[in-house]
This record gives C-alpha cells, structure tokens and sequence, in this order.
C-alpha cells in the first residue's frame, strides 16, 4: 500500500513540476510572475491538491533543482572511474556524454532554469556541483591544478556555457557533439592548467 502512495505522490509531483516548466517557457517571464494558479491551471489540478505537496511555487522549484542535480550528482559517479589520461581530443567525454543526453531528454526543464528567464540560484547550484565533482575527481587522481579555485570556477563556468550555447544557439547539435566539444575545452587542456 504505502509504494503505491509513494508512486502517486511522486506522479503528481512531476503533474506540478512538468506544469511549471510548460508555464515557465511559455509565458517566457520570471518564476515571480508565475501563479499557483498559473501552475494548477496547466496541470488540470486544483490549488488544494498543489498546497499537500508544496508550499509556494519557490518550494516547487526546489524540487525541481535537487532532482536535476542529483542526476548531474550520479552521472559523474561514473566520471571517478575514468581515466583522464586515457582522454584524447575529438572524443566525447563518457560522464559529460550521458549528463548531456539528460539535459535533452529535459530539455523544457534546462531552456526554463538555464534561460534569460531562469534562475541564477541554479546557474550557482549547478557551477558548484561541477566544480565540488571536478575537484573530487582531480584529488582521486592525485592532480593539483595551478590557482585550483580560478580554474575550478572556469571549468564550471565552461560546462554551463557550453549547455546554455546548445539549448539556445545550437540546439541542432547531438549530445555527442557537445561532449566532444566541452571535453576537448577544458579537459583537453587540464595538462595545461596542472600544477607540475
């Protein structure tokens, strides 16, 4: 019984988030300017059944930046396993790879949070989960990095950009492709930024 409500709870809850994100690009504005109203109305769900889930639309976003990032969070659990030296330009980069094919399949999700109308809290949430992820990854691997916390930040900086180019500029590009592009940026050149 109780996996059953869990089931239902988590079906309405993405009912909420997918409305929000449908609103989000739609009306192309600001989350301040998006109602509960707003939100319930394109779920087809009325604003009691929103207020047993969330308590604000702020709460709801929250909802919706942890589940992005814990993905970000799991797929660069692959990346501690890769061997950065076995990297060789032109190659997709395996953990940027599947993230990207994540940030496709939700890609009404990243256009709302990484857009002109997004948030700069998850810009931050997203650059910090990188650079923590990065930093991890190059400490399992015994590399220091010259000025690590300026280069860290660029790394991070990069990521976001090189998603932000995609969703916006050059949506034609394949997950692929973008891999190989962010791989041969900046981790192509980690030799060049390594503290010998």
């Amino acid at each position: 019984m109780g996996n059953r409500f869990q089931k239902n709870t988590e079906l309405t809850a993405k009912v909420f988030q997918d409305a929000l994100i449908s609103v989000w690009n739609e009306k192309k504005c600001y989350i301040t300017e998006i109602t509960v109203r707003d939100i319930c109305a394109a779920a087809g769900s009325s604003r009691t059944s929103f207020y047993n889930y969330y308590n604000d639309k702020f709460d709801l976003l929250e909802d919706i930046e942890n589940m992005l990032l814990d993905v970000h969070m799991k797929t660069f659990e692959s990346f501690l396993g890769f061997e950065i030296s076995s990297y060789r330009k032109g190659e997709p980069f395996p953990c940027i790879y599947e993230m990207n094919v994540h940030v496709r399949e939700m890609e009404p999700y990243y256009r709302a949070l990484f857009g002109p109308y997004g948030v700069h809290s998850f810009i931050y949430k997203t650059k910090n989960v990188v650079k923590m992820l990065v930093k991890r990854k190059l400490d399992h691997d015994g590399i220091v990095l010259k000025d690590s916390v300026f280069n860290l930040e660029l790394i991070a900086s990069a990521v976001v950009c090189a998603r932000q180019y995609w969703l916006f500029t050059n949506p034609s590009l394949s997950p692929l492709e973008v891999s190989s592009m962010i791989g041969n940026y900046i981790f192509g050149r980690l030799y060049d930024l390594r503290d010998c």
